[in-house]
């Protein structure tokens, strides 16, 4: 045999030798589901995200498809959000995950309530939204299906401009007292009220920059309660343009 047959023959045991190594130190042998601080998931729960998540024991930790492994948990346990999966060598995989909160409560035609977190995805459907939730009113699904996101452009606007006013989660279902979509008539823009804690009715019409609109109406609020500005006992907070301009403005019946 020549020497270059030798030096191939090396080469291919040796790789043999590295794989075989590589699939039994690297095989997987736990599957950890680690909750965000103050959390804590019981034993049925860990197993029912470990089994969702489609891991087998034994795989490589480098064959781990981590894309699939969290679609294949939010999908089938819709109440946990996925933050990050974290191969923790030789053989430990770790899920990372918190509990998606439901905030919102919309109704669905044919009966019951979708319950949607802050990524407007339905964390579960129930016959009462019961508190902790807002309730929209005047505006339905056609059809939620838990673990799947629905798409309402408005009210996706609505939380982005809440979120950047660091006014979101329990916050907002406690300043919120209601809230109402309501479709205009004619050539008026449809409309979004919010009905606070205190009777003051916020106004953002469905057009335009509506995170943008929040802001300058939220800000405009707070500054009722802290100067008094306007009588923050009743009456409506509404978007006015004036010299090419968004202000917030006052008045004591709904603005036409």
């Amino acid at each position: 045999m020549n020497r270059r047959a030798i030096v191939l023959i090396s080469s291919l045991a040796v790789a043999v030798v590295i794989v075989v190594l590589a699939c039994s130190i690297f095989a997987i042998g736990n599957v950890k589901v680690v909750t965000t601080s103050g959390l804590t998931f019981s034993d049925a729960q860990n197993d029912e995200i470990a089994a969702a998540s489609g891991i087998k024991k034994g795989g490589s930790v480098f064959s781990l498809k981590e894309e699939a492994v969290i679609a294949n948990i939010e999908r089938a346990v819709p109440w946990v959000k996925v933050i990050t999966i974290e191969r923790r060598f030789p053989s430990i995989v770790a899920i990372n995950c918190t509990l998606r909160v439901p905030y919102i409560a919309v109704g669905v035609l044919g009966g019951g309530y979708a319950l949607l977190d802050r990524e407007l995805k339905v964390v579960g459907l129930s016959d009462s939204f019961g508190s902790g939730c807002i309730y929209i009113g005047g505006y339905m699904l056609e059809s939620a299906t838990a673990g799947e996101f629905v798409e309402i452009d408005w009210l996706s606007k609505l939380i982005a401009g809440a979120e950047s006013t660091y006014f979101m989660e329990d916050k907002l279902a406690y300043f919120i007292e209601s809230l109402r979509y309501v479709t205009a008539h004619g050539d008026e823009d449809n409309y979004i009220d919010l009905t606070t804690n205190t009777g003051v009715h916020l106004i953002i019409y469905d057009s335009g920059d509506i995170s943008y609109v929040w802001q300058a109406i939220y800000a405009a609020y707070i500054s009722s309660l802290k100067e008094g500005i306007y009588d923050i006992s009743g009456g409506y907070i509404y978007p006015k343009v004036v010299d090419g301009k968004l202000i917030a403005a006052w008045a004591q019946y709904f603005p036409v």
